[in-house]
């Protein structure tokens, strides 16, 4: 989570032109690949909340295109909010010191999935799928100081080909938000 304030002019609302949010994942110092572009957000300043009060509004999921059509087909989502406030502005808590997940509420949970099998696998090289198993990055679910205390779960490698049957419950506990739009997809 990242707040980020940045000036923008404009004589009418109504005119002024989107704010484009490109998404990119990090590979690192791959010699090979560098960072690939994922999506565009296009974010429409009528859009944007206005505020007259030291609240940050509440974000929403905004759809990632490839090009520069909103209503092209979505490549992901983005959760972001974002707020238009006067040039003189000053927050309470200065942007660059404000940490959204201080403020949202979580609460553990105990999770419970029952794997029963996997059906189909191809293999993307050459060696066929030998004993499959599942693997839940627990850690990519939360935010990167809740994660280091959490370890990822795995399923146990039985029956060999494309077709195993796992017959696995895997129960877990972990902390999660308690508003559904912080709630990551499982």
């Amino acid at each position: 989570m990242k707040t980020l304030e940045f000036p923008i002019e404009f004589t009418h609302l109504e005119t002024a032109p989107p704010i484009f949010l490109n998404v990119f994942d990090s590979d690192g110092d791959s010699m090979f690949d560098g960072d690939d572009f994922l999506g565009r957000a296009i974010i429409e300043l009528k859009d944007c909340s206005l505020s007259e009060e030291d609240k940050i509004p509440d974000p929403r999921w905004h759809k990632l295109v490839l090009g520069f059509d909103k209503d092209t087909a979505a490549m992901g989502e983005v959760l972001c909010s974002f707020c238009l406030v006067p040039t003189d502005f000053k927050f309470e808590v200065a942007t660059e010191f404000f940490k959204l997940e201080d403020k949202i509420p979580y609460k553990e949970q105990e999770i419970e999935i029952n794997i029963l099998g996997l059906r189909n696998l191809q293999s993307l090289g050459l060696i066929p799928v030998n004993k499959a198993y599942i693997r839940f990055n627990l850690k990519s679910l939360l935010p990167p100081d809740k994660a280091k205390a959490v370890e990822n779960v795995d399923t146990t490698p039985n029956e060999k080909g494309e077709n195993p049957n796992i017959n696995t419950l895997m129960s877990f506990n972990l902390s999660l938000p308690v508003q559904k739009i912080y709630c990551p997809v499982m």
